[in-house]
């Protein structure tokens, strides 16, 4: 399948049921990953706290399909190597830590060639 194709399912003329499956597929992964964690073994679960849980993946789910989409667009000027960085640092750090990020090297890059 190619990304324009990913692009036309999941565009608001696409197919529902091909973005229910990724969701559904994604969240029954999130959990099994959740449930092999050395960590989580024992651990009980007050109702409130189970909803917060399944509202909280569901909301890092479809931030991540929604991320995908965009991606997409992008196709045409990022490498899949790109996509995935975009992809880890999406899941690491917020907007705000990347562009302080970016600044940080935009203002050592400046320091360097004052000095040159």
């Amino acid at each position: 399948m190619t990304g324009s194709e990913i692009q036309l399912l999941l565009s608001d003329n696409g197919d529902i049921r091909f973005y229910n499956l990724i969701f559904d597929t994604s969240c029954d992964e999130f959990f099994e990953r959740i449930n092999s964690m050395d960590d989580s073994q024992g651990i009980k679960l007050t109702g409130k706290e189970r909803i917060a849980m399944l509202i909280d993946v569901q909301v890092f789910i479809n931030s991540m399909i929604d991320l995908v989409q965009v991606l997409l667009n992008y196709s045409d000027r990022l490498s899949p190597y790109d996509m995935r960085e975009n992809i880890m640092a999406f899941l690491h750090k917020t907007p705000l830590d990347e562009l302080t990020s970016f600044l940080k090297k935009d203002k050592k890059s400046s320091n360097k060639n004052s000095v040159d």
